[in-house]
This record gives C-alpha cells, sequence and structure tokens, in this order.
C-alpha cells in the first residue's frame, strides 16, 4: 500500500493525547502504509490480531456504516486506536 492514495477519515483513540496524539497515530498509520515499523506501536489491518471490546465493536461497525477501510493501531496487547480511512 502507498499512503498518498488514502486519507484517515477518523481516529477512535484509546490513550490520552499527552501519551499519543492524534497527528502521531496518523504519521504511525501513514508510516506503517509505506512500509516503516515503529518499535514502541504496531498497526494492523485485521482485527482478528487485536482484541476488541464491545464498545470498540461498536466503533468498527459505525465505521464499516460508512464504507471505511479499518486499520488497528496497537502498543503491546493494549489497543491504541481505531482508524477509518478511504
Amino acid at each position: 500500500m502507498e499512503s498518498a492514495n488514502y486519507k484517515v477519515t477518523d481516529i477512535f483513540g484509546y490513550l490520552p493525547c499527552e501519551v499519543i496524539s492524534l497527528n502521531e497515530i496518523e504519521s504511525l498509520f501513514f508510516n506503517a502504509l509505506d512500509g516503516i515499523c515503529s518499535e514502541r506501536y504496531k498497526v494492523f489491518f485485521n482485527s482478528d490480531q487485536v482484541e476488541l471490546n464491545s464498545l470498540q465493536l461498536e466503533a468498527i461497525e459505525d465505521l464499516k456504516e460508512l464504507r471505511r477501510n479499518i486499520a488497528y493501531v496497537t502498543q503491546g496487547s493494549k489497543l491504541v486506536a481505531i482508524i477509518g480511512y478511504h
């Protein structure tokens, strides 16, 4: 994937902005699309690799209704953000 072809439309962040800002989350996403990996955070494009609670599943359903692609940012086993993009 090439980052120039995509636009982030939604970010559901689960950490305070003092820990990681929305801009940092977006940068992690675009870097992952360009094949640049972070040592601290991982970006997944499949929910099978992420443990989700009921509120997060609801957010994902909302994004799917809007026909968004979905990415997941984690730190270890903790979900940091859900990203909607097209």
